[in-house]
């Protein structure tokens, strides 16, 4: 698995971003049942008014009774409302990635393990989410209060997303680790895929290993770059040179392609033989490589 688990914290940014975070405490709206005998007996009055079979003052009551309701649930409603948008597009693009994901075939364990985590049910719930978000959306259509007050369709509308989120408030997070998975790994056999110039690192099982042939930075074109050799066997290594030589360079390429080593990429060197290391970095400055700025150069830039 090249990310692992979510943190909690990371678990808390993707709630934020899917909106999940606003049912912290999750919304009181009535039970399915008192809304659509409330609907049912404002329709019939209303009917039976217009037959001139009851007096008015009944529908009128009755709909006093429907705006004192759903006044109540209307701040929840309208936060909801607020960040539909956002959530709508998320959404979007997070039901077809998994249908997509879905009917492909995998041969390799891992990626079954995480496609058998995107359940057959995930496309299909999120869907329906979709649907409730864009039914909240139409709120803003000038006739929805004169509907609603009729239909108080507020009230089916938080049921409805009430019962989504008791379902699949767990699963979502879920779903989203194996996606965001899936993403990652897509992009590194992307990056695999346009760099057939780099080759893969031998991992050693030995510590403090680093020997490198032909090492240069992945980032800049094979004819900009320049190559070294680097062996590093648990020893300090002290880089000098003269001002906007490289120095600042050699570092990142080193710590660029150990980084590129672990994650499984190949790596811009001829040979690396590479165990593991704990890397460290502190970069304040804005350089340029490709238009040779150095770190020298860009700190004299931020002096002025």
């Amino acid at each position: 698995s090249v990310m692992g688990p979510l943190s909690a914290e990371e678990r808390k940014v993707d709630q934020v971003i899917l909106g999940a975070d606003l049912f912290e405490k999750k919304p009181s709206f009535l039970t399915l049942s008192f809304n659509f005998a409330l609907s049912t007996l404002t329709i019939l009055l209303l009917t039976l008014t217009l037959l001139g079979v009851t007096p008015p003052g009944y529908l009128i009551l009755t709909l006093i009774f429907n705006f004192i309701v759903l006044g109540r649930y209307n701040l929840q409603l309208q936060k909801i409302v607020e960040r539909s948008d956002r959530l709508i597009r998320f959404l979007s693009v997070f039901s077809k990635s998994i249908h997509k994901i879905q009917q492909q075939f995998f041969s390799n364990v891992i990626l079954k393990e995480k496609r058998e985590s995107l359940q057959k049910e995930a496309g299909k719930e999120l869907k329906r989410l979709q649907q409730i978000v864009y039914l909240l959306d139409t709120r803003a259509n000038i006739l929805w209060p004169l509907v609603n007050m009729v239909l108080v369709v507020d009230l089916y509308t938080g049921w409805l997303l009430k019962s989504w989120l008791a379902k699949n408030k767990n699963a979502l997070i879920v779903w989203l680790e194996a996606l965001n998975e899936f993403e990652v790994l897509i992009s590194l056999a992307s990056f695999q895929e346009l760099r057939e110039d780099l080759d893969f690192p031998t991992v050693v099982e030995q510590s403090g290993v680093w020997e490198g042939e032909e090492v240069r930075h992945p980032l800049l074109f094979p004819n900009q770059g320049v190559s070294n050799n680097f062996i590093f066997t648990n020893q300090l290594n002290l880089v000098t040179g003269s001002n906007m030589s490289g120095k600042s360079t050699f570092l990142r390429t080193v710590g660029l392609n150990t980084l590129m080593a672990w994650v499984g990429l190949p790596v811009a060197a001829s040979r690396l033989h590479i165990s593991r290391f704990q890397l460290f970095s502190s970069m304040r400055t804005r350089d340029d490589l490709s238009s040779g700025a150095s770190s020298f150069y860009a700190e004299l830039k931020r002096i002025q």
